[in-house]
């Protein structure tokens, strides 16, 4: 029996949800939890999420749901559109980072995208170097370990594991 959990026979895709698994998985978490948004909330949450692609992102989906849910926006003339949502959401993982790495987290986000704005897997040996190469010489192993653990723990890059792991910014769009 295979053990290893991300082996790449055992992955299956996770692609964008339809507006109606959407609406499901919304209405499914919110029956459980004391947060209880609108009827009319969850149609114009849906229906932004899925506004500019073929169905609704699941990051998109978690990064907004949180934000709605953290900032108890339970009615729909409290709702803000997504692109604010999650400017919110990168706001605040920067801010975890701490106000004094707030150049190294930007541009570490900036490494983890590329010139046609694909998301390149980079290992902390090459983010490093090329923060250092950008001129943040003074960056510690301490520092970058903390930026990485908080943008890890926020759900905004991903670990893909191996020998040496692999950093990769989710996709928000395209």
């Amino acid at each position: 029996m295979e053990r290893d959990i991300l082996a790449r026979k055992i992955r299956y895709p996770l692609g964008n949800f339809t507006k109606n698994d959407a609406k499901e998985v919304i209405l499914s978490l919110s029956r459980r939890s004391q947060f209880q948004p609108e009827d009319q909330l969850i149609d114009k949450i849906v229906d932004d999420l899925a506004r500019d692609s073929k169905g609704v992102r699941p990051i998109e989906l978690q990064i907004v749901g949180s934000r709605i849910e953290a900032k108890t926006i339970d009615s729909l003339e409290k709702y803000r559109p997504k692109e604010e949502l999650i400017s919110d959401f990168l706001e605040e993982a920067v801010g975890d980072c701490g106000t004094e790495n707030n150049d190294a987290v930007n541009l570490i986000l900036y490494l983890l995208t590329d010139e046609k704005f694909t998301r390149p897997l980079k290992t902390r040996a090459e983010i490093l170097s090329e923060l250092r190469d950008s001129g943040l010489e003074s960056i510690t192993d301490e520092q970058l370990d903390l930026i990485l653990d908080i943008l890890e723990g926020s759900g905004l890059i991903f670990v893909l594991p191996g020998k040496p792991a692999r950093y990769q910014l989710v996709q928000f769009a395209g």
